[in-house]
């Protein structure tokens, strides 16, 4: 299962334009509430983008797993969350 996303700051009179933040974590939950990914780093493949890899396997339980993503950036001086799910039949 991978993870994409991109993180954009809109400026007063331009255009939307991708930033790294400074840090990039993700955390996956499965459907009992146990974290099978905690504070992990996201993969940059470019400015603004990122991606994680998470590979399911025959004990993972079925069901709708959570996914947060969490950053922080000193330039912006703010923080993103952004939240999301993925399920497995």
């Amino acid at each position: 299962m991978a993870v994409e996303t991109t993180f954009e700051k809109a400026s007063a009179f331009g255009s939307p334009a991708y930033y790294n933040p400074t840090t990039y974590k993700i955390d996956i939950t499965d459907p009992d509430g146990t974290k099978v990914v905690n504070n992990q780093d996201l993969v940059n493949s470019a400015t603004g983008k990122y991606y994680y890899y998470w590979q399911s396997n025959t004990t993972s339980i079925k069901g709708v797993y959570d996914v947060a993503v969490r950053t922080f950036d000193g330039t912006y001086n703010d923080n993103v969350a952004r939240e999301d799910v993925f399920v497995i039949n």
